[in-house]
């Protein structure tokens, strides 16, 4: 998304241990978060994001990256053989260009599904019936919302 770039920080060992289902949902949640909101947007084209385009994953509050990761395992727990009929599709991008749907388009497409973010999710990824059912999954759990409070990205 224009005009933010996520930075991983100081955390890099923390950031190497996630899982990429949960780095593809972090990254969504920043880029979203440090661009204008999707709701506003639609009434507010000139509205400002929820974030400082500088914040990026060390700035993650801990018992925030602790319910993110709970929140990812237990969306794939509960949808593994979605997800697995789902990492079975080709996606083309470009032309003559086929990209595997992968573990981080999964949890790019969690965060988008269960936020309403237009252009990412699991319709968006166009996945057949699977899309539909990840969709409602995602859905179902609900918004989160973000939030900078004493430096540290807050998510509730």
């Amino acid at each position: 998304m224009p005009g933010y770039t996520f930075t991983v920080g100081a955390d890099q060992d923390a950031w190497n241990c996630l899982g990429r289902f949960t780095r593809g949902y972090i990254q969504a949640l920043f880029h979203h978060a440090c661009t204008v909101p999707y709701a506003v947007a639609l009434e507010e084209p000139e509205a400002t994001s929820n974030l400082p385009a500088t914040v990026g994953f060390s700035d993650l509050s801990q018992a925030s990256l602790k319910r993110i990761m709970q929140d990812c395992e237990a969306f794939q727990v509960a949808n593994a053989e979605a997800l697995s009929r789902a990492y079975l599709h080709r996606r083309f991008l470009e032309p003559n260009s086929p990209m595997q749907y992968c573990p981080s388009n999964a949890g790019r497409d969690f965060y988008g599904s269960r936020n309403g973010v237009e252009g990412i999710g699991y319709l968006e990824a166009c996945l057949g019936e699977t899309s539909e059912a990840l969709h409602l999954a995602a859905w179902r759990k609900g918004n989160v919302f973000v939030r900078l409070t004493r430096g540290k990205v807050i998510v509730s």
